[in-house]
């Protein structure tokens, strides 16, 4: 990916004068919050606008407040609250549990039900290891509850909350939920990313979403 990269002309050295570049993958514009390298005379965020599958151009933020602001909290043990302009977000146990649209006054998330909730099965086909997957594994279904939880990124652009769960003593994950401040009308999105050291055998991992329609 690095050589095709420097083939369009990007420079993986960095440097204060270089220009900044995104690259959006989606059929469909983009204006988006984004982290910048990490340069002294750089500040943390930027501001990335593009229209589909094309690069999109990045300014830095002309303020360290924008009019819409993110913000996170504990507000009881292993109980977080990520809050923007358009959503509110709260994560038990390491599952969101609630998902507030504040623009419409509605949840999104039934009671009782929660989304990005880790889940692992046993997998024991009857005949063939690794492509047959019988209907009998959902009875072993176990829910993963977390080791850890802590607020990763706290800042008016961008929150982060960290997850880490021990699968067993050599297979663990490491999930990271973020909410970005709201840019102008733009809709946002809770964004979740996954870090996996995986040494199970005849075991399934899964994440159950669960949602109003």
């Amino acid at each position: 990916m690095a050589n095709a990269l420097a083939e369009l002309g990007f420079d993986k050295d960095i440097k204060a004068d270089s220009k900044l570049a995104a690259l959006n993958t989606l059929p469909w514009s983009r204006t988006e919050i984004v982290k910048l390298p990490a340069i002294a005379s750089l500040p943390t965020y930027g501001l990335a606008h593009g229209n589909g599958m094309s690069t999109m151009e990045i300014r830095p933020l002309a303020s360290a407040y924008s009019a819409h602001t993110a913000s996170i909290k504990e507000t009881e043990p292993k109980v977080f609250e990520l809050r923007n302009s358009q959503f509110v977000v709260k994560v038990s146990n390491g599952a969101i549990t609630s998902l507030y649209d504040i623009v419409a006054d509605r949840e999104l998330i039934p009671k009782g039900s929660k989304a990005a909730q880790l889940v692992i099965y046993d997998d024991k086909p009857l005949y063939w290891q690794a492509w047959d997957v019988e209907v009998f594994h959902l009875q072993s279904r176990q829910e993963l509850e977390p080791t850890k939880m802590a607020i990763l990124e706290d800042s008016p652009h961008r929150v982060s909350l960290e997850i880490e769960t021990k699968i067993s003593d050599k297979s663990w994950i490491k999930t990271t939920v973020s909410l970005a401040a709201v840019v102008g009308n733009v809709p946002s999105s809770i964004e979740i990313d996954a870090e996996i050291e995986w040494h199970e055998t005849m075991k399934f991992l899964k994440v159950e979403f669960q949602s109003t329609s």
